[in-house]
This record gives C-alpha cells, sequence and structure tokens, in this order.
C-alpha cells in the first residue's frame, strides 16, 4: 500500500520524480543505495494516508488536563491521521512534503507516528523502508510512469486514497 501511494505521490509530483532519479543514479554504484527521497516518499504516504490509523495505548501515569485527570492505566487510542494532517501545527499537513523527514523520523516538535511509536513501534520499519524504497527505486531506474487513475493536486491531497484504485503505466526509459 505504501508503495503504491508513493508512486502516486512521485508520479503527480515531476521535480520529486527528477530528483529521486538523479538519487538513485548517484547511488548506482553504491552495495546498498539509502535512496533517502525515496524513503522520505514511503514516509509521506504513511502520514497522509496511515495503513495503521488507530494506535492504543495505556497512560502510564496520571494525566492532568484543563477539566479533570486522567487516571494511570487509562486506555487510549490515539487516531494517527488527527496528527498527520493537522493544519493548526502542520503548514505542509495536505502536500507532498518529503523534506520533513530527516534519518527516518519526522519533525521533533509534531509526532508523526507512521510506523507507530514508544514500546509499539513496529519492528519491521527499516526493512520496510529499505524493501519499498529499493523497489521504487528499480521500477524509477527502469521506466517512465504514468498514473492513470488519479490527478493527485499538490497543495491539497484528498484525506483519502485508495490504493486498489491506483493505475500506472510504465514504458520503456
Amino acid at each position: 500500500m505504501a508503495s503504491f501511494r508513493a508512486l502516486a505521490l512521485m508520479s503527480s509530483h515531476p521535480d520529486r520524480l527528477e530528483a529521486a532519479r538523479m538519487q538513485i543514479r548517484h547511488e548506482a554504484e553504491v552495495a546498498a543505495p539509502r535512496l533517502p527521497l525515496l524513503r522520505a516518499s514511503v514516509l509521506e504516504s504513511l502520514r497522509l494516508w496511515a495503513t495503521t490509523p488507530m494506535i492504543l495505548r495505556e497512560t502510564t501515569r496520571e494525566v492532568e488536563f484543563e477539566h479533570g485527570v486522567m487516571p494511570k492505566g487509562t486506555s487510549v487510542l490515539i487516531f494517527a491521521p488527527f496528527f498527520h494532517r493537522d493544519e493548526r501545527h502542520l503548514d505542509y499537513a495536505h502536500r507532498f512534503a518529503p523534506e520533513v523527514w530527516d534519518h527516518d523520523r519526522g519533525p521533533e516538535e509534531w509526532p508523526l507516528i507512521p510506523f507507530s511509536g514508544g514500546p509499539g513501534i513496529c519492528p519491521g520499519r527499516h526493512l520496510v523502508l529499505l524493501l519499498t524504497s529499493n523497489f521504487l527505486g528499480e521500477i524509477l531506474r527502469q521506466r517512465n510512469i504514468d498514473m492513470l487513475s488519479h490527478s493527485l493536486q499538490p497543495g491539497n491531497l484528498p484525506a483519502l486514497l485508495n490504493n486498489f484504485s491506483l493505475k500506472f503505466q510504465l514504458s520503456q526509459r
């Protein structure tokens, strides 16, 4: 899901697509290419369209709010899209912004949790980023890509994106 959505984002942003191709060419001889723009694009696809939108946690101490106290041991449901698309705190809430990802993390000032976080963080997150970025790198290295099914408008990306409806046309480079 993340790969298809990242491919849709890249195909809708020609400047980022060309920058990714430059990174692919630059790292062509590297044994284990890092491909930071493609990794960031996968993270962005997960920020924009979370594959795990709800995360369940338990408070480890009392939490004081304006209208009361939440006791230690309270179950809390975290709705990731609330944070990932919060336009009050993120000027890039509804646009493709891979530049916000630094070393597989989001900005320190606001919680972005594409692979969950804390004790429940996805143990396969590094493997996912390695495989998806190299998968996308091979496609973009070998083929031109056009998205046939959607038009993702830069600056106002939809709240939902059905990865099963994405259709691409690949042609020889």
